[in-house]
C-alpha cells in the first residue's frame, strides 16, 4: 500500500527514448486534491500499476468513514476482480465476508 509520506505514489515503466526502460512516479498530493480523487485517477489512469488496487481499496475505507457501506463494497468487489492475487484483494475478501458486507 502507500507510504505514509505519500498516499497517493504511483510508479509506471514506459519506454525510455534508446529502447530502455524508465521509470515514471506520477505523485498526486491527496491534500491539495482529496484523496478521494486521487485515488480514482490512479486506480483510472494506472489500472496495470501494483499501486491500482491499494488505491481502489483506500476508495473502499474512505466510503465507510463517510457511512455509505454500498460505495464501500463497490470498491472492494473492483479490487477482488481486478486484482484478485492482490494483499488487497485479500482485505477486501474480508471486509465483503464480515458484517454488512
Amino acid at each position: 500500500m502507500f507510504g505514509a509520506d505519500d498516499p497517493c505514489q504511483c510508479h509506471s515503466r514506459v519506454p525510455g527514448r534508446k529502447g530502455g526502460r524508465r521509470l515514471v512516479r506520477a505523485r498526486v498530493n491527496a491534500g491539495n486534491y482529496g484523496a478521494p480523487g486521487a485515488y480514482e485517477r490512479i486506480a483510472k489512469e494506472h489500472a496495470n500499476s501494483t499501486r491500482a488496487p491499494a488505491a481502489l481499496y483506500k476508495l473502499g475505507l474512505l466510503a465507510e468513514q463517510r457511512g455509505d457501506p454500498r460505495a464501500a463494497r463497490v470498491y472492494y468487489q473492483r479490487v477482488v476482480a481486478g486484482y484478485p492475487r492482490s494483499e488487497e484483494a485479500a482485505l477486501a475478501r474480508t471486509k465483503l465476508s464480515g458484517p454488512g458486507g
